[in-house]
């Protein structure tokens, strides 16, 4: 155990190490272009391409190792070896497994032909801790074993297999979104607006028993408040807001009296039934900005759907307007949408309208306090 503590420094010691990302230029059908490249590179593609959506664990085989493929919404989101059984995946998060899984089949294809496995690995900051990536395939379906996720921080993962008393391999990886899903900076930002399209459901969020049994009335007779955690700052934050109506129903507060707790509500749920659109100049790297229009709800959906928690605070706010800062917290991934929001006051009544918005997408989780810490803290004027 002293062995596999040394070698976790070492690795934790790499999370310092910038890493280059590589340039990919196709699309398609594929989530990413990684993936596209890895069916060309195996020379799987024409089979890849008539698959139906769904989970094909050992659906053929690359270097007479079982693949497993996954096809959603008419897209292969996932290629590689066949580690984890259906139930696993769901269990410790189907991106972290998926990435193990196309991983290994990274390194055997190669898709990084200037690198050898090893500096790959170091590169990207894996490292096998206990054991090999050899022995991970021959793991799959043995219920003798008992796997293990463990968190470093905020920072990495430490994912562990145990037969008995025995490690048998264990892997670390750290928390960055590019890696993990394989992708890079421009990419992303290329294919958010892509994204953004395949939200699969539109319906208005409903108060769930768990916020309605714990609300905290306030002084007010018909002022209750759902605690939500902060993040970072401690005004910014995943509380919600709650009145009740002529007949006592539970509603969220939406209303020019109470701004602030209206804003929250609107931005961090789909409970405000409106019809407002929000105009995102999504800023870019290189100075460059793209402009994204699509409803409210839309944006709130599609970042739920991807894990992210949405937090809300507000900047300034006066009988024009109100200034907040949005961000869409993925923890899981390492990463945030920050968006700085414009509402004007006399889109309340009519609960439609356009709302103006500055999107920074993708953003390091560890690289958010320092955006923060450069900002001025909210005022109400």
């Amino acid at each position: 155990m002293a062995h596999i503590n040394r070698l976790l420094t070492v690795w934790l010691a790499w999370l310092l190490i910038g890493v280059m990302p590589a340039t990919a230029v196709v699309k398609g059908r594929y989530r990413t272009d990684l993936l596209e490249r890895i069916a060309t590179k195996t020379a799987l593609r024409q089979q890849l391409d008539t698959l139906s959506n769904g989970e094909y664990a050992e659906w053929t085989s690359y270097k007479s190792k079982p693949l497993t493929v996954i096809v959603s919404d008419g897209r292969v989101t996932h290629i590689g070896y066949t580690v984890f059984t259906p139930i696993q995946r769901q269990g410790f998060g189907i991106e972290l497994c998926n990435f193990l899984e196309r991983y290994l089949l990274e390194l055997d294809i190669p898709t990084n032909e200037r690198m050898t496995a090893e500096e790959r690995m170091k590169t990207d900051r894996v490292g096998m801790l206990k054991g090999d990536f050899s022995q991970l395939r021959s793991l799959c379906n043995d219920t003798t074993v008992y796997i293990n996720l463990q968190t470093v921080g905020d920072k990495g993962y430490v994912m562990s297999w145990r037969r008995d008393s025995t490690w048998l391999c264990q892997v670390a990886f750290p928390v960055e979104y590019d890696l993990l899903i394989g992708t890079n900076m421009d990419e992303r930002e290329r294919r958010l607006p892509e994204e953004l399209q395949r939200v699969d459901s539109m319906a208005w969020d409903t108060i769930s028993p768990a916020i309605a049994n714990s609300l905290a009335k306030a002084w007010q007779d018909n002022y209750y408040t759902f605690k939500g955690e902060s993040y970072l700052l401690d005004n910014l934050s995943a509380s919600k807001f709650f009145e009740k109506d002529s007949t006592g129903t539970l509603q969220p507060i939406f209303n020019k009296l109470y701004p602030i707790e209206s804003l929250a509500n609107l931005f961090t749920t789909n409970l405000v039934e409106n019809d407002y659109t929000i105009d995102i100049r999504l800023v870019k790297y290189g100075f460059k900005t793209d402009t994204i229009s699509l409803p409210l709800r839309q944006w709130t959906h599609y970042c739920r759907q991807m894990g992210c928690k949405p937090f809300f605070g507000i900047i300034s706010i006066d009988d024009e307007k109100a200034v907040g800062e949005l961000v869409m917290h993925n923890s899981l991934l390492g990463y945030n949408h920050i968006m700085k929001l414009t509402f004007p006051a006399a889109l309340f009544e009519s609960r439609q309208g356009r709302i103006s918005a500055r999107l920074n997408s993708y953003v390091n989780s560890s690289r958010v306090k320092n955006l923060f810490d450069d900002n001025p803290q909210p005022k109400k004027k």
